[in-house]
């Protein structure tokens, strides 16, 4: 049986799927299996997909009409037989040794719920070229509570124990978005703890297509409720200075954005 399930769910993804699912073949870790659940897409995604599946056996896909993201991650969960949850987005990159390191240290560290870690970040079409990992003098730094302030794990970048996962609930299937911070402030909430390393195990891809500077200012209310209803629950309402700021910071252009983020760390 496979020790690792790597989850990704997709959507019109036929742009960049391909390399995504190449960097997994690449792993150096090899007990692994892929699930990969196509919500609904109406390009060549699904002919993708199914080609990769007849050409390597450890890939499984699984086609729906459009569940939606929170229910789509949990039919990907909920198939899988691995003993840890590997996501991927499907625009996103594995660095070679992300499955042996990740494994490695999470099953060192058993008090952690996730692991995550830094990220590469990488615009259009770009392809990384990897470097071998320093695994001299790596530390886990725990960032349960600071995920109140701000998303401290990048959903691409996490191993996952699945026995917890599905013990509190699995992703969020109500919500229309930020599936995994809610559910890295609710683990943390229930007192399972997460982990972050400082290498850079995944490329963040950044591209034209993506609708977050769109739909800035209604992903960035959608986060200060979400961040205030556990610092609420936490009792530490200080820390609201943290998302209010980031909503006010928001309104500015990008670029004046990015020099202020830089000042402010927010």
């Amino acid at each position: 049986m496979s020790n690792i399930s790597i989850i990704c769910t997709v959507k019109n993804g036929e742009k960049t799927i391909k390399n995504t699912i190449d960097s997994v073949l690449k792993q150096t870790f090899k007990e692994w299996e892929f699930i990969i659940v196509d919500d609904g897409s109406t390009d060549a995604t699904a002919k993708v997909l199914l080609q990769y599946a007849e050409d390597h056996n450890r890939i499984k896909v699984i086609e729906t009409e459009g569940l939606g993201r929170g229910k789509a991650l949990n039919l990907a969960v909920n198939n899988s037989n691995g003993d840890y949850i590997v996501n991927i987005d499907a625009d996103d990159l594995m660095h070679p040794e992300k499955l042996d390191l990740q494994y490695n240290l999470i099953d060192c560290n058993p008090n952690y719920f996730l692991l995550s870690s830094d990220a590469y970040i990488f615009h259009g079409n770009e392809i990384p070229t990897w470097k071998k990992i320093d695994r001299e003098g790596i530390k886990v730094k725990n960032t349960s509570q600071k995920n109140l302030i701000k998303n401290q794990v990048n959903h691409s970048s996490v191993i996952m124990r699945k026995d917890i996962l599905l013990k509190i609930g699995g992703y969020s299937e109500h919500r229309k978005s930020q599936f995994d911070y809610e559910l890295w402030l609710r683990s943390a909430h229930m007192g399972y703890e997460l982990g972050k390393i400082n290498r850079q195990l995944v490329g963040k891809r950044i591209h034209s297509e993506q609708s977050f500077e769109k739909k800035r200012a209604s992903h960035l209310l959608r986060s200060l409720k979400l961040q205030a209803k556990y610092i609420f629950k936490s009792k530490k309402l200080y820390l609201l200075v943290f998302p209010l700021g980031r909503m006010i910071l928001g309104i500015f252009p990008f670029k004046l954005r990015q020099k202020l983020n830089g000042v402010l760390r927010i």
